[in-house]
């Protein structure tokens, strides 16, 4: 069993730890909370390729706001966050978009601050009347080539370059023997 107390709405995170055998497994969960009137409903995907980045690269989702009230335009403001699952929050920014019916586009945010491990971005649309959230889950790795892939690379990037100047040397070839061959 594990206890979050949510405090009012927003995203909460917390980490299921179960030992089995000497080992222990950590289970990162989230609870998304809402206020009691839902006017909008919100969904946070984060494109397959940023489910696990590599550390400095930017973590992109695509957001979709929906009406799920009444269906006038209305100002809401989106509060991003990225925390880990241990309480930490890295990262908040903020935006106010206008919205009518239903709204979807993409969003990137910065993960320059985060070390390597699992984080989750959540999201709040807070109106007039309350707050909906969403979040999901992504990792954050730090690609390290090794020797033989390294010497893999350089050796690519030389025959590359052989190539190209092959190339273009027998072209010029080709060109003075046609050249040569009018005279």
């Amino acid at each position: 069993s594990f206890d979050v107390n949510p405090t009012g709405a927003g995203v909460y995170t917390a980490t299921i730890r179960v030992k089995y055998l000497n080992q222990i497994l950590n289970i990162p969960i989230a609870v998304n909370v809402d206020t009691e009137q839902a006017l909008f409903d919100i969904t946070l995907d984060i494109l397959g390729n940023f489910k696990t980045i590599d550390v400095g690269k930017k973590i992109v989702g695509q957001i979709f706001l929906l009406q799920a009230g009444r269906q006038e335009l209305e100002d809401v403001t989106l509060n991003y966050y990225i925390k880990d699952f241990e309480g930490q929050t890295y990262l908040t920014e903020s935006e106010t978009l206008a919205v009518f019916k239903q709204k979807l586009f993409s969003k990137a945010l910065p993960t320059q601050e985060l070390p390597e491990g699992d984080y989750l971005w959540a999201v709040e649309v807070v109106y007039s009347g309350g707050i909906a959230t969403a979040s999901s889950q992504f990792s954050v790795v730090e690609t390290k080539l090794n020797n033989t892939q390294m010497l893999l690379l350089v050796v690519l990037i030389v025959s590359g370059i052989v190539f190209v100047s092959l190339v273009v040397i027998i072209e010029k070839y080709k060109k003075l023997n046609i050249h040569n061959k009018k005279r």
